[in-house]
């Protein structure tokens, strides 16, 4: 899962025990580079720890929103 900023990454992986955030290049249309926050959860009990980042990420941009 990817997140536009930092903060709101780390927003999301506070939420999930065992989640790291890291910084990902993508090759952009017309050549040039772009990146974006991952957020990645540990493989284990993944479809329960898959659930929380939806959950924590629902929540987060639910705040952002209502700002």
């Amino acid at each position: 899962m990817a997140a536009q900023t930092r903060p709101a990454a780390e927003a999301v992986a506070a939420r999930v025990p065992g989640s790291t955030i890291r910084w990902v290049i993508t090759q952009a249309a017309g050549g040039g580079t772009r990146g974006r926050w991952r957020i990645e959860a540990p493989h284990t009990r993944e479809q329960q720890t898959r659930q929380q980042l939806v959950d924590a990420i629902r929540s987060v941009v639910g705040r952002a929103q209502a700002r």
